[in-house]
C-alpha cells in the first residue's frame, strides 16, 4: 500500500493542531507497513492541545484531519501542546504520560464502533 493521503479543511479554515498534526504525520504515514496499519484500523482519534481541538479519522486510503472533537471517536488525546509534541516526535515520549500531562482515554464512539466491526466480521463498511 502507497503512502496515506492526508486531507485538512482549508488552510484558511485548519486550526493550529491541525496544521500541526499534519506535519507531524506526514512521516508515519509515508511508511507503506504503517500506513496499511493505520488504514485497516478504520479509528477516529480526537486530540485536545490546550485550547485547540482536532480529530484524525483514518481508513479509506487517507487520514482525514478536522478542527474540533468528533463525538464518535474511540480515543482521546489530552495535554498541552508542549507535551503532545514530546510525545509525537519521539523526543521524550515517556515522561508526558507519567507526569499526567498527556492523557489518554476511551471516546464515546469506542463504546459502538468496536462492537459493530466486531460483529460484521471486517473492517470494510463503516
Amino acid at each position: 500500500m502507497p503512502a496515506l493521503r492526508i486531507t485538512t479543511p482549508d488552510k484558511g479554515e485548519a486550526n493550529l493542531l491541525v496544521l500541526l498534526l499534519e506535519e507531524l504525520l506526514a512521516p508515519y504515514v509515508a511508511n507503506p507497513l504503517l500506513a496499511q496499519v493505520l488504514d485497516a484500523t478504520g479509528a477516529v482519534i480526537a486530540v485536545r492541545g490546550g485550547t485547540s481541538k482536532a480529530t484524525l479519522r483514518f481508513g479509506a486510503g487517507e487520514v482525514k484531519l478536522e478542527n474540533g472533537l468528533a463525538a464518535d471517536s474511540w480515543l482521546r488525546v489530552d495535554g498541552d501542546v508542549d507535551a503532545l509534541l514530546s510525545l509525537a516526535t519521539g523526543t521524550d515520549p515517556v515522561r508526558p504520560l507519567l507526569a499526567g500531562r498527556v492523557v489518554v482515554r476511551p471516546g464515546i464512539g469506542a463504546v459502538f464502533a468496536l462492537p459493530r466491526r466486531l460483529l460484521r466480521g471486517n473492517g470494510d463498511a463503516p
